[in-house]
């Protein structure tokens, strides 16, 4: 997806920001929060955000170390029903391999001006 390259590369907001919302809250008792801005923070470097309003529900889970992104959009009613999807899919990721686009092939006249 476009937005996900755009913050990997720092392309929609510096990369330092959005790593920034990757780390953990502290809380008082200097137990961590489990808790970015916006994202719960898994221990496998995976951070998720799940949201529902009005019938929809959408979860965006993203493996930080496999470069690896899953999002889930549905209409059919509460998140509860799209959680046991997110569930399985989530085995399914952890098994994928980042997909590389393939490099592009200069055409002649731009090897000439490179």
């Amino acid at each position: 997806m476009r937005s996900d390259r755009a913050l990997r590369d720092g392309t929609l907001i510096p990369c330092d920001g959005y790593r920034a919302a990757y780390v953990s809250g502290t809380l008082n008792n200097g137990m961590t929060s489990g808790y970015g801005y916006g994202w719960e923070i898994e221990p496998s470097n995976v951070v998720e955000h799940r949201g529902q309003w009005e019938g929809f529900a959408a979860y965006m889970r993203r493996d930080l170390k496999q470069h690896t992104l899953l999002v889930v959009l549905s209409n059919v009613g509460p998140a509860g029903r799209v959680d046991p999807v997110c569930k399985e899919l989530e085995h399914f990721q952890a098994k994928w391999e980042p997909v590389r686009r393939p490099e592009m092939r200069q055409s002649k006249r731009n090897r000439a001006l490179s």
